[in-house]
């Protein structure tokens, strides 16, 4: 699990957490296979009459005004191998052409891949030996019997003890 704190954002804080959570993740010497970024892209149209369009633009790595007032939010993240997520918000347009949206998938590949190329640069593998401030988890096996102990009458024990921690 991976926890990402944003304290301002002009632009996809989502996409900021999946490039910063990766590189954290592989700073960790966590083994993760590769690097993991995200772009967003917007899209800025304008619809004629007969709903044909006259003309549009796809944005890569929007700002908040570009995403606020744009037609589409579309958000892809993966490796270079390709595609992990994406979400795509058509807003204000009266459906969105699958060439445009072709187009949009391109674009966010291009993006992806400068955005990795970057991160490569920072951090390209996990690290081989762990940093002694990493965290560290241990699995601990309660036996059956002992389970109720552990637990508490309706897991009273076991909330009280995630709570304080």
């Amino acid at each position: 699990r991976l926890t990402s704190q944003v304290l301002e954002s002009n632009g996809s804080s989502s996409m900021a957490s999946i490039c910063a959570g990766s590189l954290a993740l592989m700073d960790a010497a966590v083994p993760i296979s590769s690097s993991v970024a995200g772009v967003a892209c917007g899209l800025v149209a304008k619809q004629g009459e007969s709903d044909e369009w006259d003309d549009y633009r796809i944005l890569t790595d929007i700002s908040g005004l570009e995403d606020a007032l744009g037609g589409m939010d579309f958000k892809v993240a993966g490796t270079r191998d390709g595609i992990t997520a994406c979400q795509l918000d058509v807003k204000s347009l009266k459906g969105l052409p699958l060439s445009v949206f072709r187009e949009s998938l391109e674009a966010a590949t291009k993006g992806r891949h400068k955005v990795l190329d970057v991160m490569d640069r920072a951090m390209s593998e996990a690290r081989a030996e762990p940093k002694d401030n990493r965290p560290v988890y241990e699995t601990v096996t309660v036996p059956a019997v002992k389970r109720y102990k552990f637990l508490g009458p309706g897991g009273y024990k076991i909330r009280k003890l995630t709570e304080e921690t």
